[in-house]
C-alpha cells in the first residue's frame, strides 16, 4: 500500500473499518491502551455528556447549512444546460462543471470535489473545441462560431427564458509540459478558468480558477483549485516537493468554514521510490493532519515508519487486527478539540473488533452454510471519564468517501 497522502489515509482509518475475513475465530472486542494526546493542551472542564451534545449539535448545524446548497441558482441553470445536450458536453472541462451542478443538487460534497479536481491530472485539449456555441430556439440545435481564445456556451437559463441570458465560459493557458498516454501526447493546462453568468447580474453564479505545475513527464507537483458556488466556496491545493507533501481542502458558506482538512508529510516521495520500496515507512516517514467540522477539530500526528515496522509481521488475521490497533494507538496520536476554547474534548482510540457473518448458497446439489469474521478497527472518542462514542456522524455524512477522493487526488502527486 503505497499511498502518498498518508495522513488522509490515517483519518480514513479513523472514520472507517479496515476489514479482513477469516473463518472460525470467535467474536471479540479487544481493549487497547490509550496514548497521551499529541499536545499538552488541557482537557475541557465541561462534562462528557455536554461534549456529546455539542458534537451532535455541530453535526446538525453542518447539515442545516449544507441543505441550502441545492437551492443555489447555479444548480437549476446547469441542470437546464445539461438537458440541452451541448455537443461539447463530453469535453472534460464542460463535463466537470455539469457534474458539479449534479453533485450540488444532491448535497454531495465528495462529488463536487471529485469534479473540480478531475481535470487536474488528465489530458486537457480544450483548445480543440474552442468556439462560441449558441442555442437556437427555433431549430433546437446549437449554432457554432469559431473562437481562438475561449469556449463559450450561450443559452437560456431556464425554460421560461425568452433569450440566451446565460453564458458558461472557459479559458486557459497551456503549460509547456506535455503528457503522453498510450502513445498520444496531450495538452496540459498551466491555469484555467470557468464562469457561469446570467445577464443583468454583477456576480458569477459559479466561478472556478485553477493553476498547475508539473514534472517533465507531466506528473503534477502542484495544483490549486478554487471554486465559488453561489454562497459556497471550495478550496483545494496539493504541493509535493518529493521531500514534503502538503494538502489543504476547505468548504465555506459565506465567511464561515464548515469543513476543512489540512495535511503535511515528510519522506522520500518520488515516483521511483514509490514503485520500488517494500516498506511504506521508507517512502513516508511521518505526517500530521487536522480535520475540522464546524467548531470541532480533530488533530493528529503519525509516526509512519514506526507503524510500518510494527505491523510488517506475519500474524493470523485476528492477531494482526490487534497488532494494527496497538501500533496506531502507540504511534498515531489523535485528539478531538473544541476550536472555540482550544481545549481537548476526547482522545481517539482504535478498538479491534471481530464480527461473525454467515451466509448460505446453493452449490448445484445442496445448500451450503459458510461463516467468516470481519475484522475491523473501530475508532472511538474516549472522554475524560472513560466513556466512549463512535464516529457514526462522520461516516453517515459521507466524509469517509470525501477523504478517499482526496487521497486518490493526492496519489497523483
Amino acid at each position: 500500500m503505497k499511498k502518498i497522502l498518508l495522513v488522509a489515509m490515517a483519518f480514513a482509518i479513523t472514520f472507517t473499518a479496515c476489514k479482513k475475513k477469516s473463518s472460525g475465530d470467535p467474536d471479540e472486542v479487544v481493549e487497547v491502551p490509550i496514548v497521551n494526546p499529541p499536545t499538552d493542551l488541557p482537557y475541557s472542564t465541561l462534562a462528557p455528556e455536554q461534549h456529546k451534545q455539542n458534537l451532535e449539535a455541530a453535526g446538525i448545524d453542518f447539515v442545516e447549512k449544507i441543505n441550502t446548497l441545492p437551492d443555489e441558482k447555479f444548480v437549476d441553470v446547469l441542470t437546464f444546460l445539461a438537458d440541452l445536450s451541448p455537443s461539447v458536453s463530453s469535453t472534460s472541462s464542460v463535463s466537470s462543471v455539469l457534474s458539479i451542478g449534479k453533485a450540488a443538487s444532491k448535497k454531495d460534497i465528495k462529488g463536487i470535489f471529485k469534479a473540480t479536481t478531475s481535470a487536474a491530472t488528465t489530458e486537457n485539449k480544450i483548445s480543440e473545441v474552442y468556439g462560441i456555441y449558441t442555442w437556437n430556439k427555433d431549430t433546437e440545435e446549437w449554432d457554432e462560431a469559431p473562437s481562438t481564445s475561449k469556449l463559450e456556451l450561450r443559452f437560456p437559463s431556464s425554460s421560461l427564458s425568452a433569450t440566451n441570458d446565460a453564458t458558461l465560459t472557459f479559458s486557459y493557458v497551456a503549460s509547456s509540459v506535455k503528457a503522453t498516454l498510450d502513445g498520444e501526447t496531450g495538452e496540459l493546462p498551466a491555469s484555467a478558468t470557468a464562469s457561469l453568468k446570467i445577464a443583468g447580474t454583477t456576480s458569477d453564479l459559479l466561478k472556478m480558477t485553477s493553476a498547475y505545475e508539473y514534472k517533465a513527464d507531466g506528473t503534477p507537483t502542484k495544483a490549486t483549485v478554487d471554486i465559488t458556488l453561489g454562497s459556497f466556496a471550495l478550496h483545494t491545493s496539493v504541493n509535493n516537493t518529493t521531500k514534503n507533501l502538503d494538502s489543504q481542502f476547505s468548504l465555506k458558506k459565506g465567511t464561515e468554514v464548515l469543513l476543512s482538512l489540512t495535511t503535511a508529510a515528510v519522506g522520500n516521495m518520488t515516483v521511483t521510490n514509490g514503485n520500488t520500496v517494500e516498506n511504506f515507512g521508507d517512502f513516508l516517514k511521518n505526517a500530521n493532519a487536522t480535520f475540522e467540522i464546524m467548531n470541532i477539530k480533530l488533530v493528529g500526528v503519525v509516526d509512519v515508519k514506526a507503524i510500518d515496522d510494527a505491523i510488517n509481521v506475519n500474524l493470523s488475521d485476528s492477531l494482526e487486527n490487534v497488532n494494527e490497533a496497538q501500533a496506531l494507538n502507540t504511534h498515531a496520536k489523535f485528539v478531538a478539540m473544541n476550536k472555540n476554547d482550544n481545549t481537548v474534548i476526547a482522545k481517539v482510540v482504535f478498538v479491534p473488533i471481530s464480527d461473525p457473518y454467515c451466509y448460505s448458497y446453493y452449490n448445484g446439489t445442496n445448500w451450503v452454510n459458510e461463516c467468516y469474521n470481519d475484522y475491523t478497527l473501530d475508532p472511538q472518542l474516549v472522554f475524560k471519564d472513560g466513556s466512549k462514542q463512535t464516529f457514526e456522524f462522520f461516516t453517515e455524512q459521507g466524509f469517509t468517501q470525501l477523504i478517499d477522493e482526496m487521497d486518490a487526488f493526492g496519489e497523483k502527486f
